[in-house]
């Protein structure tokens, strides 16, 4: 069952990589860079700020913690426990792989340290900011 997964994940991989869309390309680049996700950052720090004055200093405590426990739980509880490597490390698909300006990542890409970092941090404040 596993290798029927990893299969059609591959397939599905590479069918969506091989597209090569010069539209998804500049897209995903941009959203993959983390400069570009500062405005919002800014957004939610005003509103925290706005909405609880010197007590947001605690909760901008309780996210530096969050996020630091996010990424390194991410890091070394998952990646590097499962060690899935990323597709352009993967050597059995590695040649097939379209990459973006050249630009590979880490060595293993499961469980994105984005994703679990943005989530965590999403999971906390909506209960702070959904009043």
């Amino acid at each position: 069952m596993i290798n029927w997964l990893q299969t059609i994940d591959e397939q599905l991989f590479l069918f969506l990589n091989g597209l090569n869309s010069s539209f998804f390309d500049f897209l995903m680049y941009w959203i993959s860079y983390k400069w570009i996700w500062i405005p919002l950052y800014a957004l939610l720090l005003y509103l925290v700020i706005r909405e609880y004055r010197w007590k947001s200093l605690f909760i901008l405590l309780f996210v530096a913690i969050l996020i630091t426990l996010s990424d390194q739980l991410s890091v070394h509880l998952v990646k590097n426990t499962v060690e899935r490597l990323r597709p352009c490390h993967n050597p059995e698909i590695m040649e097939a792989v379209h990459l973006v300006k050249g630009h590979c990542g880490g060595l293993y890409g499961f469980v994105s340290s984005h994703a679990a970092n943005s989530f965590a941090l999403a999971v906390f404040l909506v209960g702070f900011l959904s009043r």
